[in-house]
C-alpha cells in the first residue's frame, strides 16, 4: 500500500504488512515491496511484520529485505515488545488455551512481530507490559487478556524528517516504560 499525507500530497510512504517465512528459493522476492532496487526513489518505508515463523523479531535477519532496516521498538523501547507463548492445544489440563510455563513456574514469553522503517524518524511506541508482569500472570488471566497471545504494536513515525533531530530522539535514561 503506498499512503500520501494529506498535509503534502507529494509524499508517498510504502507500508508492507507480510508474515515472514523461511527464506527459500521458492518464495516470491519481496524486493519490489520494498524497493531494494532503488530504495530513495520509493520514498519512506514502514513494514510490519510477523515474524513467528522463524522464531521471532530477533531472527529478522534472515529475511534479506529487513536487512539493515531498523525496529521501533528496538529505536524507541530498546527491546521488541514481548508477548506470551501459546501452548499447544490439549497440553494445558483443564485450558483449551494457556501460555507455556517454565519450570519455574513462569510465562515463557516471545517477541512475534516488529515494524521497521527506512527514511522516517521514529517519535514513540507503545510498549504493552513489562515482561516481569506478563512472565509473572495466571494463566487464565492471560488468556483472558491477551486470547490471540499477540500484542499490537503501535506506533508514531515523523514523515517530515528522515534524519533523527539533535535531541529528539530519547536516550536509555530517557525512555520510560509504562
Amino acid at each position: 500500500v503506498v499512503l500520501c499525507p494529506f498535509e503534502d500530497p507529494t509524499v508517498r510512504m510504502r507500508v508492507v504488512c507480510f508474515q515472514a517465512k523461511v527464506p527459500s528459493t521458492g518464495n516470491q522476492p519481496l524486493g519490489q515491496l520494498f524497493g531494494s532496487l532503488d530504495p530513495v526513489a520509493l520514498g519512506p518505508l514502514i513494514a510490519c511484520t510477523d515474524l513467528s515463523r522463524l522464531g521471532g523479531a530477533e531472527a529478522a535477519g534472515i529475511v534479506e529485505e529487513l536487512m539493515g532496516l531498523p525496529s521501533v521498538a528496538e529505536e524507541v523501547l530498546g527491546a521488541e515488545v514481548a508477548a506470551h507463548l501459546p501452548a499447544p492445544p490439549g497440553l494445558s489440563p483443564g485450558h483449551d488455551l494457556a501460555p507455556v510455563r517454565s519450570p519455574s513456574g513462569l510465562n515463557r514469553l516471545r517477541h512475534p512481530d516488529a515494524v521497521f522503517f527506512r527514511d522516517l524518524e521514529p517519535v514513540t511506541a507503545l510498549s504493552g507490559h513489562t515482561e516481569g508482569y506478563m512472565a509473572a500472570m495466571a494463566p487464565e488471566d492471560v488468556v483472558q487478556q491477551f486470547p490471540c497471545f499477540r500484542l499490537p504494536i503501535v506506533a508514531a513515525l515523523n514523515w517530515r524528517s528522515s534524519r533523527p533531530t539533535e535531541g529528539l530522539s530519547p536516550s536509555p535514561t530517557q525512555r520510560v516504560r509504562l
